[in-house]
Parts: structure tokens; C-alpha cells; sequence
């Protein structure tokens, strides 16, 4: 009877160590799972804080004038992106850009801040197209080890007469659409941030009253639609001829 409560006493305290033991790893992987928990939350409060931060860079409205209509929004793949849209008017003109930073995410969007920031500050004292652009590229090629680089179009439209002076740094053409649906004529030119003396050339169109210039980036033609086909750009230059007029 001695040795049977000896066993039976041996045998309870390592069913009790055991149990010991499987409770210490479960408490253990909790507090992982608590930890990876809480910093995944902190960083799910920090990406939406950057997303509201990024949305108000953007312009909200259009600009205050009769004989203008300016609409853009921004829907980025992730939380943040690298895209980015502007504009306003100065001295009569409308000033407006739009940008695809390579890449998305956090880096893409801190990219797409610092240019933004940048392409406000220059157009304030410059109203050359090309001007503007080259001198971005110079800054954005000063400190880009990364490699890192922008695809950007801007435009300054003289609201008296019509006249477009704009510079494509390999950006998508923007869509005219007029009395017929067409591309911009617009040379690619190299995108901004590869090479410090890239040599960027301006054009010229006329912009008659009633017409309506539609701008994207490549998260347009490169969406999917419910069936999973990508809607391309000749789907998007439909949607664009049926969109309306603005003046």
C-alpha cells in the first residue's frame, strides 16, 4: 500500500508539473500574442493619423471662380500611397500637377510629401512648367540614395486665353476631351529623381471654352474590375469621354 501511494503521489506530482508547464507556455504565448496584438494596433493608429495627414495636403475644393471646375481625389492601395494632386490659381492662371511616386506604402507617401511640399515652394515664385520641374528633379536627385523616383505632369492654364504650357516628367498623358476624346500630345521626358541634368522640355495647347482635361495615374488603369480584368487605358478613356464637361 506504501509503494501504491508513493507511485500514486509521484505519479500526481508529474502530472502536476506538466500541467504546470503547459500553463506557463500558454501564459508565455499569450503575452506574445497580447504584445504582437498591441503593437500591430499602434501601428494600425499611426498609418491612419499619416492617411488623415496625407488627405490634408490635399486641395478640398475648387478653386472660387465662375469659369472653372477642379475636382480630384485620392484612393490609396494601402493606408498611405505615393500619389499625389494640387492645384490653384496665381495671377490668373491655374496651376496643377499630378504624381505616382514608384512604389507604395510609407516610404512611397513619405516621398510623395517631401515633393509636394517642394513643388508649392517653387511654383509660388515660377510659373514655367519646365522650370519647375527640372528644378525639383536637381533637389529630389540631391538626396535620393535610395534610387527612389516620380512620374509627374504639370500644367499652368492662362484662364483668359485658354493657353495650356505644361511638362511631362513620364507621366501618363492626360485625356482632352472636347468635341472629340483625345490624348495631349506630350513628350515622356524622364521621370523626376533619376538624373540631376535631365533636360526637360515644355509644350504649348489651346484650351477652348467647355472642354474638360481628365488626369490619372496608373492606379487607374491598373485597377481590376469585379470580373478581375484590369480596366486599361482604353477603358478609362471612355470613361472619360463619358464623364461631362467642365469649363
Amino acid at each position: 500500500v506504501r509503494k501504491m501511494m508513493r507511485r500514486i503521489l509521484l505519479m500526481t506530482l508529474a502530472g502536476l508539473l506538466f500541467l504546470l508547464l503547459i500553463l506557463h507556455r500558454f501564459a508565455r504565448n499569450g503575452k506574445r500574442l497580447w504584445e504582437a496584438d498591441v503593437r500591430q494596433a499602434r501601428i494600425g493608429s499611426e498609418l491612419r493619423i499619416a492617411r488623415r495627414i496625407q488627405e490634408e495636403m490635399l486641395p478640398k475644393s475648387s478653386p472660387d471662380r465662375d469659369d472653372l471646375t477642379v475636382r480630384g481625389f485620392l484612393t490609396p492601395a494601402k493606408e498611405v500611397g505615393g500619389d499625389l494632386f494640387d492645384y490653384f490659381v496665381r495671377d490668373g492662371k491655374l496651376f496643377f500637377c499630378i504624381g505616382d511616386v514608384c512604389g507604395k506604402g510609407v516610404p512611397a507617401a513619405m516621398v510623395m510629401a517631401v515633393a509636394h511640399s517642394l513643388l508649392q515652394m517653387l511654383s509660388e515664385r515660377e510659373e514655367a512648367p519646365a522650370r519647375i520641374i527640372a528644378e525639383l528633379n536637381r533637389e529630389a536627385c540631391r538626396s535620393n540614395a535610395s534610387g527612389t523616383f516620380l512620374t509627374l505632369f504639370l500644367g499652368v492654364l492662362d484662364l483668359s486665353t485658354g493657353r495650356l504650357r505644361y511638362c511631362n516628367a513620364g507621366h501618363d498623358r492626360p485625356v482632352l476631351v472636347g468635341d472629340s476624346v483625345e490624348e495631349l500630345p506630350a513628350l515622356a521626358n524622364v521621370p523626376v529623381g533619376l538624373f540631376d541634368d535631365a533636360a526637360y522640355q515644355e509644350q504649348e495647347a489651346l484650351i477652348a471654352s467647355g472642354s474638360l482635361l481628365f488626369l490619372y495615374t496608373d492606379g487607374v488603369t491598373e485597377s481590376k474590375d469585379v470580373d478581375r480584368r484590369p480596366y486599361g487605358r482604353v477603358r478609362a478613356l471612355a470613361a472619360a469621354g463619358c464623364s461631362g464637361r467642365a469649363a
